[in-house]
């Protein structure tokens, strides 16, 4: 029989199989070029990670990966018009705490997969977002107002 320390030490190892089995160096880098978004330079997820906002508007995507997509997004002082999707099961929101501003909740279900938020930049500044559902999982990214 497995002493508890064993069986504790296979369920970790299988843990983290699931959570990093689901990304992999070589996948192919997302591209938008709506956004003017390019791939994330450390090759980890294929992730977008920047993207510059034109015309006021960006798309944020997020995954089952718990991760937004661009994470960081520079835009203007100003109005920002951002359409959340979701391309996965779990639901997702995008919540700007300096705003108040939480958008409507997305989720993978028909009809539920994308909403779109309004915020208003008054000055130039870093603005953190978070997934206010898995926040505590590092679903944060951030405007960078300009």
């Amino acid at each position: 029989m497995r002493s508890p320390s064993t069986r504790l030490l296979a369920v970790a190892t299988l843990a983290m199989l699931a959570v990093t089995g689901c990304s992999t160096s070589n996948s192919p880098a997302v591209q938008s070029p709506a956004t003017g978004s390019r791939p994330a330079a450390d090759g980890t997820s294929g992730m977008v990670r920047a993207a510059t906002a034109h015309d006021g508007k960006v798309t944020i995507t997020t995954t089952d990966q718990l991760m937004f997509a661009p994470s960081v997004i520079t835009t203007r002082v100003g109005t920002l018009t951002v359409t959340l999707t979701n391309n996965g099961s779990y639901p997702h929101n995008l919540a700007v705490p300096a705003l108040h501003v939480t958008s409507k909740t997305v989720s993978g279900d028909p009809g539920a997969t994308s909403t779109t938020v309004t915020l208003h930049f008054a000055k130039p500044g870093r603005y953190p977002f978070i997934c206010t559902y898995h926040a505590s999982a590092g679903m944060r990214g951030q405007f960078i107002v300009k």
